[in-house]
Formats: structure tokens, sequence, C-alpha cells
């Protein structure tokens, strides 16, 4: 039966994944331009999505629109729409069955019922997120065939998007989150001790209230995410002469948009904070500390919630809900407030004769959401305060029975495993350190452009520049110190070896994300917490690897591609440096923490094996009398008369 720690890892990770899922739903970034070839204007690039295209100019102008027509796209397209939906369906009945049969809730009391509904909500979530990989992977060979295909134009040609990426990560996050969900098997049912009938439990008011209460709240914070999002807070004033509609204007918290009558929509994100008004720079801060604020206070309200087993005295539990309900509160003026300043500059505006009627704008969706949301939250955190604390019992015990006089004969055995344990837990979390710091190096690897450098050589002129080369950009300094990047404008163009490196960086870093994760997870208290450490030591080991694969390949391909007759020579680069560091401290960590589990497990199964008894001397001469005194002769004796 899987621990309480294992559920809670497969939950993080299965949110994670289904958050993914709804980026690539809406993140129209599937297909990208590829500059390759005659294909070299760099002015604009087309974004493909399953939902709209868009045309990002260079000058930061984003124009959008919807597709006309569904039966107008391609197949893998049509069928991406389907299952991506299907998917989030999928994956948020698997999250919210997830939360009734953990083991920190108390919705289901059989344990046995409660095992296979998490079994069923992790079947669900593998099911989601094969869903989501099939479209991703589709699309994905979808425009890799295109790409090599002699046909096609190069203006035609795309490439990857960051949405077949994150897709990728979401899929994989959500089954290895719905298998570890998995292995909460059912146990065998023991007829001889478990009951057959139990009586129903019905609900408490206060639960119903809880219930109530945080429904609320959580309508509250989306809202606040809509409005946070939606450029709809000030729109266009159709008045006096101000009659052209052809065009709407919208403007937000974080752009201004152009709605054309054609159904297009041209979005550009504001250029500098400062220059905005006082009361959009504000509504900005405000608005983010109300989706922190609420995103606390649920995390307190689990805490202390009736319907959770986190904690077991119903007096904290109580405080720590009302706690909440504060905290919902405040998010809910929080909200108020820039939503309330927002429609007062706009009122204000509107009345002002100054105010050209060009200029004037009227109160957007985002306002009315914005009031509606702010009371969710105050109405949700009121309801959470009325969770009132039960009263003290007056004839409580306050002295416990004596203790055993085998705790003083133990104590000093005690306190040497308790010291024991200690080391080990230190010697754990310095191994941790190591690891964890190499796994840091591979990502300033995977970031640095200066994998290899190239820079003159026998001093032939000072006036040529000094390349860096990455696995995502180069870099050019020109002799007057001045710095010059640009990212590859083509992945599927790029040398078989580039190619492989860049997936093998990746993969060295989110190789290295699950034993940080397990390690962490494996701090609590639970049957398994060796063997997750221990695993956790083991996948640190196969970060190293990879890292060094990529690190080794990178050397020597700098070693054989370096030619001595040009003017210029071709050197390791600081991030080969930082990448061989990161792959010693990760095979040291990684190995070292395994091995200290793997002998910690060792000495358990030691401890908790029978101990044998010793096997008889049969040299010694009181055997004979003790074996005659205590075991039956075979034969039976008998008396004769003298």
């Amino acid at each position: 039966m899987a621990s309480m720690s294992i559920q809670l890892l497969g939950c993080i990770l299965a949110l994670i994944g289904w958050v993914g899922v709804i980026i690539v739903c809406a993140l129209p970034m599937w297909r990208v331009t590829a500059f390759i070839g005659s294909n070299i204007v760099t002015a604009q690039i087309i974004w493909e999505g399953i939902w709209m295209s868009c045309v990002v100019q260079s000058t930061g102008q984003m124009q959008c629109k919807v597709y006309d027509s569904m039966l107008a796209l391609s197949t893998d397209l049509q069928a991406a729409r389907a299952l991506v939906v299907v998917s989030l369906l999928v994956g948020l009945i698997g999250l919210c069955i997830t939360f009734v049969a953990g083991k920190c809730t108390n919705f289901i009391t059989v344990e046995s019922s409660k095992n296979r509904t998490m079994l069923g909500a992790g079947v669900l979530l593998v099911i989601s997120g094969i869903l989501c990989l099939i479209p991703v992977s589709w699309s994905a060979s979808t425009v890799i065939r295109d790409f090599y295909n002699p046909v096609m134009v190069d203006a035609q040609r795309r490439e990857l998007g960051a949405s077949l990426y994150i897709g990728w990560g979401a899929g994989l996050l959500m089954i290895l989150g719905g298998a570890l969900l998995c292995s909460s098997c059912p146990p065998s049912d023991n007829q001889g001790s478990s009951l057959k009938y139990q009586p129903v439990k019905k609900p408490s008011p206060p639960m119903a209230r809880q219930v109530l209460g945080i429904t609320l709240a959580m309508i509250g914070l989306a809202g606040t995410i809509i409005i946070c999002a939606l450029p709809m807070w000030k729109v266009t004033a159709f008045i006096g002469t101000n009659i052209v509609v052809a065009q709407v204007f919208w403007e937000g918290l974080w752009m201004t948009c152009v709605y054309e009558r054609t159904g297009q929509m041209q979005c550009k994100l504001y250029d500098a904070l400062l220059d905005l008004e006082p009361a959009l720079q504000a509504s900005r801060g405000l608005v983010v500390a109300t989706m922190a604020l609420a995103c606390l206070a649920f995390l307190i309200f689990l805490l202390g919630a009736d319907c959770t087993n986190c904690l077991s005295d119903p007096r904290a539990k109580a405080r720590i809900v009302v706690a909440s309900g504060i905290t919902f509160m405040l998010a809910g003026l929080s909200a108020a407030a820039p939503v309330s300043w927002t429609a007062d500059s706009i009122i204000r505006d509107f009345h002002n004769p100054v105010v050209h009627e060009a200029l004037k704008r009227e109160m957007g969706a985002a306002i009315y959401v914005g009031w509606v949301t702010a009371g969710f939250l105050f109405v949700g955190g009121a309801v959470l305060c009325t969770t009132c604390p039960p009263e003290r019992s007056n004839h409580s015990p306050r002295y416990t029975s004596t203790q055993s006089s085998y705790a003083l004969m133990n104590y000093r055995l005690c306190c040497v495993a308790q010291l024991e344990q200690s080391m080990d837990d230190r010697l754990e979390w310095a191994f941790f350190g190591l690891a964890f710091a190499g796994w840091l190096c591979a990502i300033f690897t995977r970031f640095l452009p200066m994998w290899n450098v190239y820079g003159t050589m026998d001093n032939v002129t000072d006036a040529l520049p000094l390349y860096w080369d990455g696995v995502w950009l180069n870099w050019q300094e020109a002799s007057t110190g001045n710095l010059h990047c640009s990212f590859y404008q083509s992945l599927l163009f790029l040398a078989a070896s580039f190619r492989s490196w860049k997936a093998l960086i990746l993969a060295s870093i989110g190789t290295g994300v699950f034993p940080v994760v397990g390690f962490l997870a494996g701090m609590a208290k639970f049957p398994q917490q060796v063997q997750v450490k221990g695993a956790a030591g083991l996948t640190f080991l196969l970060s190293g690897l990879l890292l060094l694969l990529v690190v080794a390949w990178t050397t020597h391909a700098t070693n054989s591609d370096l030619d001595s007759n040009a003017p210029l020579t071709k050197e390791w680069g600081a991030a080969l440096y930082c990448g061989w560091t990161g792959t010693v401290l990760l095979l040291v960590g990684g190995g070292a923490l395994s091995t200290l589990c793997c002998a910690a497990l060792q000495e358990r199964r030691e401890q908790t094996r029978p101990a044998q008894t010793a096997e008889p001397d049969t040299d010694d001469p009181l055997f004979a009398i003790h074996r005659a005194a205590f075991i039956p002769s075979p034969y039976q004796h008998t008396t004769r008369p003298i």
C-alpha cells in the first residue's frame, strides 16, 4: 500500500502536468516559422496553434486571428483540438478523485474502497497523459516530415514550437503521477477481522460550511486569474463623433489590443511600467497580491480542514480554518481595491469635459468580473471564519500513567541510536547538497553560451571578434566590447551533434528534477523512506552520466574540429568546465547517497531478521545428562525383581 508521501508526490506531478496541458491548449506556438534558405526575413514570426494563428512583428506587436473553419485545418490540428480538450477533462476528473480518495482526507472511511478509488484516479491520470502525448507527437511528426519534404517551399516550412515541448513534459508528468497513484493497491480482504457493516456517518454542519466557503473562495480565485489575463479593463466609448466601429480598443493590465471588424486582433505589451497610469501600476501589484493571498489561504485551509487528516487536534484545525478565512477576506479586499480604483478613474475621465471624446473609455468586462470575484472571496472567507473551535473538555486527564522501567534501562541505547541517526541524516544532506550543486551546474551549462570559444591565433589581428557558441545561441564580442547574441533560427537545420547535445542536456536536467523532489519527499517518516532516498541517489547518477556524455562528446568534437592552418582557434568554453564540475558532483553525490541508503537498508534488514538459536555443544559432558533428563527415551524401561 502506497504511503501518504508517495501519493502526495504523485498528486503534485499530476497537477503540474495538468497545468502544462492547459498551457499547451491555450498557447498558439505549436508551429513556428523556420528561418532557413532564402527565408531570412525576420521582421515577423508566425505562430500556429490549435485555435488561432499569430504574427509577431519586430516592433513587439502581435496580431492574432482565430481560425474561420475547423474543417479547413489539417488533420493533426483537428485531432489535437479534441484530444487536448478530452485530456483536460479526464485529468480534472482524475485530480478531483485523487483529492477525495487521498490518505490525508477522510471522505472515504473504508481503507480498501479508498485504495480502489485512488487506483482508478491514477488510471485516469495515465489516460490523460497519453491523450496529451498523442496530438503533440502527431503534430511533431507532421512538422518534421514537412520540413524534410523537398517539394515544400522554404517559406512554408515550420519548426517545433514551445507548445510541443511543454506537451511532452506535461504528458510524461501526468503519466508518472498516475503511475505513483496506481501503486495504492487494495489490501486483501481479511474476513476474520474485517467489519462487514459500518454505520453511515452524516456530514457535520462545520464540514458543510467549510465546503461551501472553500467553493465560493475558489470561484473567486478563478475570477481573479481571469481579470489578470483579460485585457478588457477599459474599452472604447462610442459617443459623440466617435462612431467609427471598425475597430475596438481594449486596455488591460499587461497589454493593449485592437479588435478589427474582420475578426483579427492585434495586441501589444506595454513597453515601460513607469510610463503607465498610477491606477494601472497599482492594479498590477494588487491583483498579483490577491492571487498569492488566495493560493496561500487555500493551502492553509487544506492543513486544517475537517476533510483532511493533517492535524488531529480539532481546536487547532478550527483555528487554522479561521486563519484561512481571514486570508481569503484580505484577498477579497485586495481584489476590490484595484477594480474600484480603475472604475473611478474611468468614470472621472468620462465626465471630464477636458478629455477628448476619442480618448474616453468605458468600463470593460474585467471590471464587473472583478467586483463579483471580490465578493466571492470575501463571502467565502466569512463562511470559513464561522468555524468555531470546540469547547475544551474539563475532565481531560492531566497525568499519564507511570513510565515503564524499561525506558530507564534503554535510555542510553536510545541516545546512541539517535546520535547515529543524526549523523546519517547529516551525511545524507551533505551528499544531497553535492548532487544538487551538480544539478545546478548542469542548468548553468545549459544556459551558458560558452561551449566553444573562437579567437585569434598567433596574434594575427586584434580586430577580429570573439565568438562564443552554445547549444541554444551564439554570441559575438567585438573589439569595442559590444556583445551581440542571436538564437539559432532553425532547430532542424542544425547538425545532428548539436541536436543531440540539446536533447542530452535537457534529459540530464529533467532527470535531475525527480531525485530532488524524491529526496525532499523522503524526509517524511514512512516505511519506504530509505528506498526513496536510494532511488534519488541512483537517479542523480543517471543524470550525471547523461551530462558526462554530452560534455565528453562536445569536448571530443571541439578537439577534432581544430584546424591549425586557420587564423582562428577553437577552444573549450566556460560551459564545458562547468559541465565537467557538475558531472563530478552528480556522480560523487549520487553514488555516495545511494551507497549510504543501501547500507542503511541492509542494516535495517539485519535488525528485523529473527535471531537464530545457537546449536548446543555436543562435546559438553553435561549434554548427555540434559538430553536424558528432558528428552524421552524411545525404549520403555521395566523393573525386574532381584
